[in-house]
Formats: structure tokens, C-alpha cells, sequence
């Protein structure tokens, strides 16, 4: 989507510096591990991307981010949604 690689280079050049910290958020920590559980069935998934010794990453990625729906609480109530769509708008946001 040229648009939005158009708003990931003007976000980036905006933010030069970034900084990565111990991730404690109990909440993010269980989402990562129900979505490596069950989206990528522990690894297997990945045999699905797989061609001869490599994996298919843009193929792994857009399924991930336009075809997997991620439950998530907004405004105390529970929702589903597209990462891709999501991370649009808060980009188009910023």
C-alpha cells in the first residue's frame, strides 16, 4: 500500500530514536502466548510458508496482519479486529 509505506517513512523519520524496554505487561504477555498457541500452532504454522529451507515471510506477515482477527478491549468493551486495519488508523492518527 503506497500510502501507508508513504506514512511509515514520514513516522520514522519523525522518530529516529527508539527504545525497547523488558516487556512486563502481564496483558500483552498472555496475548503473545495464545497467539503463538493458536495462530502459529507453536512453530508448525510456519510449514504452511514454507518453500524448501525458506518461509515465506511477506506471505506469513500479510496473513497475519489482514486475515487474523485479534480480540482486544477498547473502552472496556471486548472487540475483534484486523492488526492491519488497526494499525492504519492509529498511524493515520499519529
Amino acid at each position: 500500500d503506497p500510502q501507508m509505506k508513504k506514512l511509515i517513512d514520514h513516522y520514522l523519520a519523525d522518530n529516529t530514536i527508539m527504545f525497547f524496554d523488558k516487556l512486563t505487561d502481564r496483558v500483552t504477555i498472555s496475548s503473545m502466548n495464545y497467539f503463538q498457541v493458536y495462530f502459529k500452532d507453536d512453530g508448525d504454522r510456519f510449514y504452511d510458508f514454507a518453500e524448501g529451507n525458506l518461509i515465506r515471510t511477506r506471505a506469513l506477515n500479510k496473513k497475519v496482519n489482514c486475515d487474523y482477527l485479534m480480540g482486544m478491549t477498547i473502552d472496556g468493551k471486548k472487540t475483534y479486529i484486523y492488526l492491519a486495519e488497526k494499525f492504519a488508523e492509529l498511524l493515520k492518527a499519529r
